[in-house]
């Protein structure tokens, strides 16, 4: 499915992939939040992308979230190699100071500049599944902020996949553990990715926590942690 449209709207029939290609509702276009629920809604691994005439950079290829995460259910891909410079924000009332010449959150400044600043912002993408795979690809999250909790760009809630290709987590934050990437049970993988620039208030893990079990993977170059729990506090990296 073909994400058309920088808003955060959901008003066409999400019930499955094919009903919302053939009803996007009143504004004719479909959403990341619409394309992210009707995959939801519809059996076995989607791939989402985005239309290049559309995100075409700049403001333009910058997706601000209404004040609620996106929540991933299934197996899933949400590529931004056919848009430009593809961004997902979390910070829904545009007051983020931001780091210069680019739509990533500054956490440190934003906070400093107005305490409250980040409280309009929610996490960012909740992969919500006890198995399957999310994969992001040519994205930037950012903006993410969640409070006594944990994973404020992106949680991953489940024994599943989290994969992050050609893609960048920074600017996130929590007042829990993990202001970038917190996955309690699954795997992270990040190739040609970047993990940095995130805050967390407690328990480590600035920029990423993996939890238990099977730890993380940077491909290619990346040396996995000897123990776990494991917590990446400046960042992580995979070139």
């Amino acid at each position: 499915v073909v994400v058309n449209t920088v808003l955060d709207v959901e008003d066409g029939d999400t019930t499955s992939i094919a009903n919302l290609i053939s009803t996007p509702g009143a504004d004719n276009v479909i959403s990341l939040r619409e394309a992210i629920t009707a995959a939801n809604n519809t059996s076995g691994a989607d791939t989402v992308t985005f239309d290049a005439n559309v995100f075409s950079g700049n403001a333009n290829s910058l997706i601000r979230l209404g004040g609620t995460e996106l929540v991933v259910t299934e197996s899933l891909t949400i590529d931004g190699s056919s848009g430009t410079n593809v961004v997902i924000t979390g910070d829904a009332a545009m007051d983020d100071r931001l780091v210069t010449g680019t739509f990533i959150t500054d956490v440190d400044a934003s906070l400093q500049n107005d305490p409250n600043s980040l409280n309009d912002n929610s996490r960012v993408i909740n992969f919500d599944t006890s198995r399957g795979s999310l994969t992001l690809s040519a994205l930037t999250v950012t903006g993410g902020r969640v409070t006594s909790e944990v994973g404020g760009g992106i949680r991953l809630d489940g024994d599943g996949a989290l994969t992050l290709d050609q893609s960048t987590v920074s600017g996130n934050s929590s007042t829990g553990s993990a202001g970038g990437i917190y996955a309690e049970s699954g795997s992270v993988t990040l190739t040609s990715s970047t993990v940095s620039g995130n805050r967390s208030g407690s328990d480590g893990g600035g920029s990423l926590r993996v939890d238990r079990e099977r730890g993380w993977r940077a491909d290619p170059g990346g040396n996995a942690p000897g123990a776990l729990p494991w917590h990446a506090d400046a960042a992580a990296t995979a070139a």
